[in-house]
């Protein structure tokens, strides 16, 4: 009989610890557990489990991890109650095989949410007057857990507009209204299907719009002319989609001291056209007409209009026009000014990243990477979808200023650590073939044997090792992904001709080279 080798801790190498009795710490991820199929937010406390676990034949679940139900048969679905009350809520899973061996937990998350956004609107304002048409609506809907909603505007109990809403962020629209008394709310439901409506504000329409002349801020600069080239009633319609879209704000001025501007719209083959003022909350389809009012959203800056038509074909794709918003003449510099790189990522692993920029007052910006050389100056935005960072790896910041007719503001910076080398090779791959007992592997007769890997902690200079990823190859079949972990060791139920390797993957997600294959050798051989 071989003799039973002892696993020592040497340098970064470990083995996990296994008990005939004892369940271990960390055991293979070899089952599965999934709520509601993988959603992220259940609505009610009542959800369906679905479970992958080989082997099983008993099993158990938990809300906590601490108090369970009794051990009962394996099924592959169950409905399960969660524990009550909004939040993040987990269910632990447990399975053993048909001779009380332990297989393995496994858990799985969901945000349970049954509350319903909170929306208000600012405008327009209950009782209020207006002596046009188009009425800008301004509203405001907030989630204790989802980030996104789909929100509608309803104006005398029709659709007026609709789209795709985050939590926390005012929401602008124009909407149209004949002569008369109207009333309008707003109404979002989350991710989880919970619907909130705002109070409903009631106001009046006094008097037709006349047809639209706009004061055109001196000296602007010109763009093509206002006036559509073609017209859709002009020329015999083709079974085409609507093409040759084109839409201009106030003649094309690059800045307007008012809200209230007229948009000039072109199109062939259109029939219905809608607005947006983001490109994603639109309002609701409207005859083609080449003349509209609109309503910018407030807030000094620039702003962007989108325009999209449809007819029997099918649906244009969306071009939209710029002007920057400047309400009263600035009596101070830019304020408030936030850079965020990536949604504020901690790392990257590309040069080319996302700007999301505020400030209040801002008529320009530039940028830099170095604070010392920047951009030339170039209209106020919100985001932009490509800014370079230098090519080598490290901490980038990306330095951010804005200027008005007062002056310059102060300067607005943020970082993020680019990591483009994936982490080094892993080395000292071992794998054993044996049976673990009491600290040591045994040798072992198939067919009940387990393998067991080890190998020396992988590196990473710029972000650090995250995890591994343990790669099995059978014979001459392509090689598949095992299992993750994040530790230095791994073991599975032995398999014929099986050979493994290891990689390492760092917390940018670069994956280095994987190990090189190793066979499983008997223990004690």
């Amino acid at each position: 009989m071989l003799a039973a080798v002892a696993l020592v801790a040497v340098a970064a190498i470990a083995y996990i610890v296994f008990s005939a009795i004892q369940p271990p710490a960390a055991p293979p991820k070899t089952i599965l557990v999934t709520i509601n199929d993988g959603a992220k937010y259940a609505f009610g406390d009542t959800v369906t489990l679905r479970m992958d676990a080989p082997d099983a034949v008993l099993c158990r679940y938990s809300n906590d991890g601490g108090r369970w139900t009794l051990w009962e048969g394996f099924a592959s679905a169950k409905q399960w109650v969660l524990s009550s009350g909004s939040g993040l809520r987990t269910v632990y899973y447990e399975c053993n095989d048909a001779k009380g061996a332990y297989i393995g937990r496994a858990t799985d998350d969901v945000v349970l949410d049954d509350e319903p956004p909170l929306v208000s609107v600012s405008s327009p304002r209950n009782g209020e007057n207006y002596d046009s048409n188009y009425v800008g609506v301004a509203f405001v809907a907030t989630d204790n857990f989802a980030q996104k909603m789909n929100c509608t505007i309803l104006l005398d109990g029709r659709n007026a507009a609709s789209g795709p809403v985050r939590s926390g962020r005012m929401k602008s629209i124009t909407i149209t209204s004949r002569v008369g008394k109207h009333s309008m709310l707003a109404s979002c439901t989350d991710e989880a299907g919970n619907t909130g409506e705002s109070e409903r504000a009631s106001y009046a329409v006094t008097k037709e719009t006349p047809t639209p002349r706009p004061t055109v801020t001196p000296s602007p600069t010109i763009f093509p002319s206002a006036t559509p080239s073609v017209s859709p009633s002009s020329i015999a319609p083709l079974e085409i989609t609507p093409t040759l879209l084109s839409i201009i704000i106030n003649e094309g001025a690059a800045y307007t001291y008012s809200r209230n501007v007229v948009l000039y719209m072109g199109a062939f083959g259109a029939e219905t056209c809608r607005y947006s003022d983001d490109g994603a909350f639109y309002t609701s389809w409207e005859a083609y007409s080449t003349y509209r009012n609109w309503v910018l959203p407030p807030g000094t800056g620039q702003k962007r209009v989108y325009y999209q038509c449809r007819n029997a074909y099918g649906y244009s794709a969306a071009v939209s026009d710029g002007i920057t918003l400047q309400e009263t003449q600035p009596s101070d510099p830019p304020g408030g000014l936030t850079i965020r790189i990536n949604d504020d990522e901690t790392y990257t692993t590309s040069t080319s990243v996302s700007l999301t920029l505020n400030a209040i007052g801002g008529l320009e910006a530039r940028y830099s990477n170095s604070g010392l050389t920047y951009t030339d100056w170039a209209p106020y935005t919100a985001y932009i979808s490509n800014w370079a960072l230098d090519t080598t790896d490290g901490t980038k910041a990306v330095y951010y200023q804005c200027r008005n007719a007062a002056g310059n503001s102060d300067v607005a910076t943020d970082t993020i650590i680019l990591d483009r080398t994936p982490p080094e090779k892993v080395t000292g791959l071992t794998v054993v073939l044996g049976n673990m007992a009491g600290g040591v592997v045994e040798p072992t007769q198939p067919p009940q044997p387990t393998v067991y890997l080890a190998w020396n902690a992988g590196s990473d200079a710029t972000s650090g090792v995250a995890y591994y990823k343990i790669y099995r190859r059978i014979g001459t079949a392509p090689e598949v992904l095992a299992a993750t972990t994040t530790v230095l060791e791994w073991s599975e139920t032995f398999q014929t001709d099986a050979r493994y390797a290891v990689s390492a993957v760092d917390n940018a997600g670069n994956e280095g080279a994987k190990s090189d294959f190793v066979s499983p050798a008997q223990a004690g051989g």
